[in-house]
């Protein structure tokens, strides 16, 4: 698959401040990326240097193809409507009007909603709307779901997918671990000007010590275990809690114990670890 986007050697200075420090990666085509880092880590600088919004001192940044913008911080006139803001975009670019985009995300009642009387959720979804109007091949993202309801949410990222069947690239940029766990196909994440990781959701949490928790809850409490597999955590709210990085193992060698000794259980649960848990150990690492 070939590549949406290239950054090789992205270093951005102010002053003697390092914000971005030697960045080098490629988004795909077709792939929603996520770009993530604790505040001040430099991931709307980044994108604002893809997009072409601010200089940057060294390096080389290749886009191939048409490029759409939510930014994290963006206004309209007060008193403008939803329906005119659209309007007046579509005129911008010399595109006719197109009624199903906008009400993909707005309900008719909401077209002559002001601007300065939307809430944080609509104006989010008006921005979208905006930076969809040209049907770009490349759709940045910084964080699209900030202010939205739940159901707004599971909605955006619905609409995220679709766009991404119709080959779509999009970059997010979100401080939402879950969004970018079941949105993303490969993530940068940035600490202190510089990349950490770059890999998929699935390799960051296996590229650790992977912890696994099984959760057994049985008939009977069992207090004393003699396994090599797990280490046993005790028991909590009717489970008994088990640790291992060998979930196959360590299955097999608890359900023999159980087995052995006739306690019938009644449900078995099993925790990995989360992109969060991951994400916040690596932000929380003393630097070297």
């Amino acid at each position: 698959m070939s590549n949406a986007i290239s950054i090789n050697g992205l270093t951005k200075q102010y002053g003697k401040k390092v914000v971005l420090d030697n960045l080098s990666f490629s988004v795909e085509k077709g792939e929603i990326f996520g770009l993530l880092g604790a505040n001040g880590a430099g991931k709307t600088t980044t994108l604002e240097c893809i997009e072409g919004l601010r200089k940057y001192d060294v390096g080389k940044i290749d886009v191939f193809g048409s490029v759409g913008v939510q930014l994290q911080s963006s206004t309209l006139p007060e008193n403008i409507t939803a329906w005119e803001a659209f309007k007046l975009f579509c005129l911008w670019n010399n595109i006719e009007e197109d009624d199903s985009l906008f009400n993909r995300f707005f309900s008719l009642d909401l077209k002559g909603k002001q601007y300065g009387k939307m809430s944080t959720g609509q104006k989010r979804r008006l921005h979208l709307i905006l930076a969809l109007i040209t049907d770009p091949e490349i759709i940045f993202l910084d964080e699209p779901t900030a202010g939205l309801d739940v159901e707004g949410r599971v909605s955006l990222h619905s609409e995220l997918l679709k766009l991404k069947k119709q080959g779509k690239t999009i970059v997010i940029a979100s401080h939402d671990m879950a969004e970018i766990e079941s949105l993303c196909d490969h993530i940068v994440i940035l600490k202190s000007s510089k990349i950490v990781f770059d890999g998929t959701p699935s390799e960051l949490t296996s590229n650790f010590l992977n912890d696994i928790n099984i959760y057994i809850k049985a008939e009977e409490q069992i207090s004393d275990f003699s396994i090599k597999k797990s280490k046993y955590q005790g028991f909590s709210k009717n489970y008994h809690v088990f640790k291992t990085t060998t979930l196959d193992d360590a299955l097999l060698e608890i359900l023999k114990i159980f087995k052995e000794k006739k306690n019938k259980i009644a449900d078995i649960r099993i925790e990995h670890e989360t992109l969060e848990k991951r994400f916040i150990e690596i932000a929380s690492q003393e630097e070297n």
